[in-house]
């Protein structure tokens, strides 16, 4: 199994391979152990490696998730079976999705069979371009603390686009200290110094380039996959809001696409990984048979 983790920050020193994994991560990764499964975990490019990880860019993420499996194959050879899965929570669900979209044409040599998305976001290339001086104050937690990973990447790996000309100095400020701190610290920071979406811009994020980039990172496909997925959600994630899920499972079974869903409720973001544990380990059982 190849596990993409959840948002840990964009900084060198955020990397799970440095700190460890979260207390609910690393519970729900022993859980595949102890039932007898090898786990790949990757840091996402920038993350430990050259560069500012580009948040939420799916195709990037999608490919470290696939390239792992890979890497451990090298490694260990004869000891791993052929077949393997991808799964992943929040950042590391919305990875899943373009690892599963590019699996079985990326490992040819491997046998990929599904994939189990958690509390994954969706449809942020369709919400990010309305952020803007007249964004207004929304009850989602942190979502300050998302536009500003992402608004990070884009600044470091695409200057064509000057995302700067966009932001405001409070913008600015905080941008780079998002490049250089982790996702709780960023957090407590936030929760002590507030700031609103609107408050980072001077002018909206809608323009031509940007929709385009933004559409080639964070478009979750919604058709061309060949394995069957698994979608996991809680109705009372405030982190996520549960009706970007029900839009992409919409779209995807009109386009003829086989998934799974769980809904759970009384649940929160993180711990949704583990209160679908026992149906997650069922989908895996019967696509690896």
């Amino acid at each position: 199994m190849s596990y993409a983790h959840g948002n840990v920050g964009i900084d060198d020193e955020c990397a799970p391979s440095v700190t460890g994994s979260s207390d609910v991560e690393r519970e729900f990764i022993e859980q595949w152990l102890a039932a007898g499964y090898a786990v790949a975990a990757t840091d996402y490019a920038g993350i430990g490696t050259d560069g500012v990880n580009a948040y939420t860019d799916g195709p990037a993420a999608g490919a470290n998730a696939v390239d792992i499996v890979r890497a451990a194959h090298k490694l260990y050879g004869d000891q791993l079976s052929d077949r393997w899965i991808v799964t992943g929570l929040s950042q590391g669900g919305h990875a899943s999705y373009f690892a599963a979209h590019q699996a079985t044409t990326r490992t040819a040599e491997l046998d990929f069979r599904g994939a189990i998305a958690v509390a994954a976001p969706t449809h942020l290339d369709q919400l990010f371009p309305l952020a803007g001086p007249n964004f207004p104050s929304v009850p989602v937690a942190g979502i300050a603390h998302y536009v500003l990973y992402t608004l990070a990447g884009l600044d470091d790996g695409r200057p064509e686009l000057d995302i700067r000309q966009h932001l405001t100095p409070t913008g600015i400020d905080l941008m780079e200290k998002a490049k250089a701190t982790c996702s709780n610290d960023l957090n407590e920071y936030l929760r002590s110094h507030p700031v609103t979406v609107a408050e980072l811009f001077t002018t909206p994020l809608d323009t031509p380039d940007l929709r385009e980039a933004l559409d080639q990172m964070q478009h979750v496909p919604t058709s061309g996959f060949d394995r069957p997925i698994r979608v996991v959600h809680s109705l009372t994630d405030t982190k996520l809001p549960i009706p970007l899920t029900w839009a992409q499972l919409a779209e995807m079974r009109s386009n003829g696409v086989y998934v799974e869903y769980q809904q759970l409720s009384g649940t929160d973001h993180a711990h949704t990984l583990t209160a679908s544990m026992a149906e997650s380990l069922d989908f895996a059982a019967r696509v690896l048979h």
